[in-house]
């Protein structure tokens, strides 16, 4: 089980980000991790929520009660059948994450999500699409896309990472962890395309 401050500096990166869409961001020391293969453009594996026609959570990390993470019939278009269905609650948000390894130099990455909130009665709903950059075991926030609409919408942001070999970056999907959420926060077709 998560402590209830998880997402807080989720929710600081946020604020801190502005409306900015595009970051540069400053090398240091690496850390080996695993390979990347330059013939993949996406780098999110599975970011349909569906595996052989059934929905799955392959490739993702469930960081959560499982309790709190599910699937919804419910899909944007072209969505394929299912979406992720997290929980947006005070206490117990539903939350996943992936994560990969990024090619070494300068790298433009294109984070981009399709989302929506279900509001529990007398609650608002919300969530977060985040993306972090990580270097010799340091989680460090670049950008994020928040969901609060009703009806599926497409979030997209650009961002420019100056990388070394080992480096890598996680995609983290949350509900809202605020003292007033309640609901449901569909995810699908996340992707993380390697542009340049």
């Amino acid at each position: 089980m998560r402590n209830p401050t998880t997402l807080i500096p989720a929710i600081c990166l946020l604020v801190s980000l502005g409306c900015s869409d595009s970051r540069e961001w400053p090398p240091s020391p690496p850390v080996p991790v695993r390979n990347y293969n330059l013939r993949t453009l996406d780098l999110v594996q599975n970011g349909s929520f569906e595996f052989n026609g059934h929905p799955s959570l392959q490739g993702w990390l469930v960081d959560s009660d499982t309790s709190n993470v599910s699937f919804s019939a419910d899909a944007p278009p072209h969505g394929g059948d299912y979406s992720l269905s997290l929980n947006c609650d005070w206490i117990y948000a539903g939350y996943v994450e992936s994560g990969m390894g990024v090619p070494a130099g300068k790298v433009i990455l294109r984070f981009s999500v399709w989302g929506k909130a279900i509001r529990g009665q007398g609650w608002e709903a919300g969530a977060f699409a985040l993306l972090y950059f990580k270097r010799g075991g340091i989680l460090s926030g670049i950008n994020g896309i928040f969901v609060t609409d009703s009806s599926w919408t497409f979030g997209s942001v650009t961002d420019t990472l100056n990388t070394l070999p080992g480096d890598s970056v996680v995609v983290a999907l949350a509900g809202d962890e605020g003292q007033f959420a309640g609901g449901r926060a569909l995810f699908d077709l996340c992707r993380l395309e390697v542009l340049r």
